[in-house]
């Protein structure tokens, strides 16, 4: 019977019709999904790469600390170091932990009866660098200073934790604390500006200058009198 045959064509071609436009549907649906979920990764990209916002408080008491640290005030310096080394600003935070260790530092290098006050300190606030920034190689320098200070005094030579910008590293320079390394960014903190290796080596050695004039006054003073008249 052609009629019947000519029915069931047309209810199959009606299935396929059918089908098709489900197919279609179903891939709009999947291609609009994607268009959608890579939006959404776009937006989370571009609020990822957002800049975080300086603390523009902390950086001006940082900038203040540092140029008292590098007037050689260096109590005057410990205030308004303090409170940036513990502000969010990562960046911030970083720079003036290493210019308060280097305030300490120096201080301990200096002081007599309260070195070991200060160079705990100073080991303190380098040991917190250091376990953010393993591979710092100027605060482990200055770590290691502090603490062979403390030990013995800080003799001669010694190698281990050079490396870094500004000249660190190696067991044949001077036992010198090193300054931060300057940031990238214009608005970001000053570590130490303009002061390298050579000039914080420059301030320990004035120390050191002033403290072997003082004991050789004393011993000068100590030297017997030599006695007048004919000796024998």
């Amino acid at each position: 019977n052609l009629g019947i045959q000519f029915q069931w064509f047309v209810v199959a071609a009606l299935l396929l019709l059918a089908l098709d436009t489900f197919l279609q549907t179903k891939r709009r649906r999947r291609r609009a999904v994607a268009a959608a979920a890579t939006t959404a990764t776009m937006l989370l990209l571009a609020i990822s790469c957002r800049s975080a916002p300086r603390d523009k408080q902390g950086i001006a008491l940082y900038n203040g600390g540092t140029q008292l640290l590098r007037k050689d005030s260096l109590r005057q310096a410990v205030p308004p170091l303090t409170k940036p080394a513990d502000s969010k600003d990562t960046e911030l935070r970083h720079h003036a932990r290493f210019n308060l260790g280097l305030d300490y530092l120096v201080q301990g290098r200096r002081a007599k009866d309260s070195a070991d006050a200060r160079l705990d300190s100073a080991l303190f606030r380098y040991k917190q660098i250091l376990e953010v920034a393993v591979a710092d190689s100027d605060a482990r320098w200055n770590y290691e200073l502090a603490l062979r200070q403390k030990k013995g005094g800080g003799g001669g030579g010694g190698g281990g934790g050079g490396g870094g910008g500004g000249g660190a590293g190696g067991s044949g320079r001077n036992q010198s604390p090193n300054p931060a390394p300057s940031p990238n960014q214009s608005q970001a903190p000053k570590p130490v500006p303009g002061m390298t290796p050579q000039q914080a080596e420059a301030v320990l050695n004035a120390a050191e200058d002033k403290e072997t004039d003082v004991q050789g006054q004393h011993q000068k003073k100590n030297v017997p009198t030599p006695p007048r008249g004919k000796d024998w």
